[in-house]
């Protein structure tokens, strides 16, 4: 029995979903900090994998916690900075599943963009902060980021930030489907 082909609009629904949850935990943080600004308390909720600001009707809850109003910057950032590793984790993924499963793999096995996501998915998974790029063909060029072995001494965290994740994530859309109209204003 081999494996489930994965179709395009799957890894595409795959990846924008996790490109609009890091949207949503964006806006989230606008919103923590609004509440904080108010000196009032935030409630939270967590739902497997998802936090959410408001429960949704019918949604069972895993668990709550209130954050205290001197503590939200400092959680809405941790919000942030978790659901755009995850995001960044769903979105290899997904590409690397279709790519597998379609047989394309290695056609993109030297694309900037899968190395990049697949180094950030090693270093997210395993809770490190250092680069990984395993057999990939390096010196390669993402948009201004020069790949390196070592990425001169640099950590992870040092390197990428949350911009820089949102193009990633992007790019990734615009390689799996240049048309997209999702991609289409955004330079590369």
């Amino acid at each position: 029995m081999g494996k489930a082909r994965v179709s395009l609009e799957e890894a595409l629904h795959a990846v924008t979903a996790a490109n609009a949850a890091v949207w949503q935990a964006i806006a989230g943080y606008r919103y923590m900090t609004d509440v904080h600004d108010k000196g009032e308390h935030f409630e939270l909720t967590i739902f497997g994998d998802m936090i959410v600001s408001k429960p949704f009707p019918g949604l069972a809850i895993d668990w709550r916690y209130t954050v205290h109003p001197e503590r939200l910057p400092e959680r809405a950032q941790e919000v942030v900075r978790y659901t755009a590793r995850q995001a960044i984790m769903d979105t290899h993924d997904a590409v690397w599943k279709y790519l597998e499963s379609n047989r394309l793999k290695d056609q993109y096995l030297a694309n900037p963009v899968l190395v990049l996501l697949r180094a950030l998915r090693l270093a997210y998974a395993h809770r490190a902060d250092d680069w990984q790029f395993k057999d990939s063909p390096l010196p390669l060029q993402w948009r201004q980021l020069q790949l390196v072995a070592g990425m001169n001494g640099k950590s992870v965290s040092e390197t990428m930030l949350l911009s820089d994740q949102l193009y990633l994530m992007n790019d990734a859309i615009h390689l799996l489907d240049p048309n997209n109209p999702l991609v289409a204003p955004v330079q590369r």
